[in-house]
């Protein structure tokens, strides 16, 4: 049984963190429970009356979380209870191996890129677990976590390792991250048969003030994963479309083997600005830190955009960039850069040399009707 009360802690003064100058956190706390470890813990521990003095209206006041754990219908259960969030978790589970048996889970599918060793303890859990986040001020205040939740959010699953089951799903109706706005999100991933599926739906709110609705399913199995994006717009002018491709992973031989992928992208066709453009077959291979992209093309009548050759870090690895009347416009547009409006179309190259160290580039394009913030330049 321990009770404590804690008033004016100023942790930045103590070296605790640097992330709460001229700040101060009171708390009462008090603990009564029995166990030899953190699994088989049972009673409850409460805080209560948390505040944090800090300038700049960042100041926060938690009046109660309270965490209670032992046993129900003959299943540990343990329950977190407080005006922001609250939480259940019930079965037979270690806390220490619960990431083991997600990561135990995914090598099953692909284990070239997810490694779970051997000489590690064998997680053996089974549980069912209910999330619900009703306010991030807490995260924001204390964690400096950017992440504002304007409804609840619903996170629930099971993972069972008997059977090698999986299942995980979520409900984010309307919340922001970093200030962009995001809508109607859900999450869910299980592995259902020979393959794990992970689908993930949502909106965001872009720049301009449009909504974006983006969809992102992949499938996993003997170190396959098959990956396809969709994406369209709530314009009068459409964008939008699709985008797949199938990566396959593998290691290299020796004492310490290298993670390598091929990625083939698929033909799909995509929407811009109410053009229908086409993507055609390419292969992109990922070796040791660097990438090569062979002839990746985007096209339609007149219009293309080609990338060919080596990302890497030596002066010598070089990536060519081809483009054919492309609108700046619609890549300003795609990477939500708006600070300057730029309008025009370019024709020509792009060499680009030591992308990932010392990084150059060397360009040759005419920009036809050159625009900027809607003044006339030329040619």
């Amino acid at each position: 049984n321990l009770r404590a009360s804690v008033k004016n802690l100023r942790p930045n003064e103590l070296n605790l963190s640097d992330k709460y100058a001229n700040s101060d956190i009171s708390l009462n706390l008090m603990a009564d429970f029995t166990g030899s470890s953190v699994d088989d813990m049972n009673g409850r521990i409460r805080l209560d009356s948390l505040v944090l003095n800090a300038p700049d209206g960042q100041g926060y006041f938690l009046e109660s979380l309270l965490v209670t754990a032992g046993q129900v219908a003959g299943e540990k259960e343990v329950q977190i209870l407080s005006p922001f969030m609250t939480a259940v978790v019930r079965g037979d589970y270690s806390y220490q191996t619960i990431p083991a048996s997600v990561l135990q889970t995914m090598q099953r599918y692909i284990p070239s890129l997810v490694t779970f060793k051997n000489n590690k303890l064998k997680p053996q859990n089974n549980f069912k677990f209910d999330v619900q986040v009703r306010d991030t001020e807490l995260l924001q205040k204390i964690f400096f976590l950017p992440l504002d939740v304007h409804m609840p959010v619903n996170l629930k699953g099971t993972v069972n390792d008997l059977d090698g089951r999986l299942h995980v799903e979520g409900s984010f109706p309307r919340f922001s991250y970093n200030g962009t706005l995001y809508e109607s999100a859900t999450l869910l991933c299980e592995n259902p048969s020979s393959h794990m599926d992970c689908r993930v739906r949502g909106s965001m709110l872009m720049n301009s003030g449009a909504m974006l609705t983006l969809s992102v399913d992949a499938e996993a199995e003997q170190d396959r994963l098959k990956t396809t994006v969709n994406w369209g717009n709530n314009t009068d002018i459409t964008y939008g479309g699709q985008i797949a491709a199938v990566t396959r992973f593998y290691k290299t031989e020796g004492k310490k083997p290298v993670l390598q992928a091929d990625i083939d992208v698929l033909p799909t066709k995509i929407i811009l600005n109410d053009s229908i453009w086409n993507i055609r077959s390419s292969h992109i291979a990922v070796d040791s830190g660097r990438v090569f992209i062979d002839n990746f093309l985007v096209e339609r009548p007149n219009q293309y955009l080609c990338i060919d050759g080596k990302i890497a870090d030596k002066e010598t690895d070089s990536c060519l960039v081809k483009l054919k009347n492309i609108d700046v416009e619609y890549v300003l547009d795609i990477v939500q850069f708006d600070d300057i409006e730029f309008s025009g179309h370019a024709t020509g190259q792009v060499n680009l040399k030591s992308v990932l160290k010392d990084f150059s580039m060397n360009t040759h394009l005419n920009v036809h009707h050159f625009a900027v913030n809607s003044g006339m330049m030329g040619e």
